[in-house]
């Protein structure tokens, strides 16, 4: 296992398995797109999101939005241990480009 995936596996460890597949498989989905874990998760998370919004509002949304809700917090987590400094900066892109996309 790589740092980086170590790094999720252990974050994620003890999370609802439901929450930890959809999670796992999004990441796994925009893992060919490259990019660091921290993109990688921001991208996951969107993914994610955009499902949910074709999903309804049945059970299978709710799981979407925890998921994406998760790969969003492991992103700013990820920024927030490597560089705390940085991490409201980051944040704010983050939900800029949510907002203009």
């Amino acid at each position: 296992m790589t740092g980086p995936d170590a790094w999720l596996a252990d974050r994620m460890d003890g999370a609802p398995s439901v929450l930890m597949s959809r999670a796992e498989q999004a990441v796994r989905e925009v893992g060919s797109q490259g990019g660091s874990l921290v993109q990688r998760l921001v991208a996951a998370s969107r993914l994610v999101l955009e499902q949910a919004s074709v999903g309804g509002a049945g059970r299978s949304a709710a799981i979407e939005l925890l998921s994406a809700d998760a790969l969003l917090t492991l992103a700013l987590l990820y920024q927030a241990e490597r560089s705390p400094k940085e991490l409201a900066a980051f944040a704010e892109a983050v939900r800029m480009t949510a907002t203009t996309s």
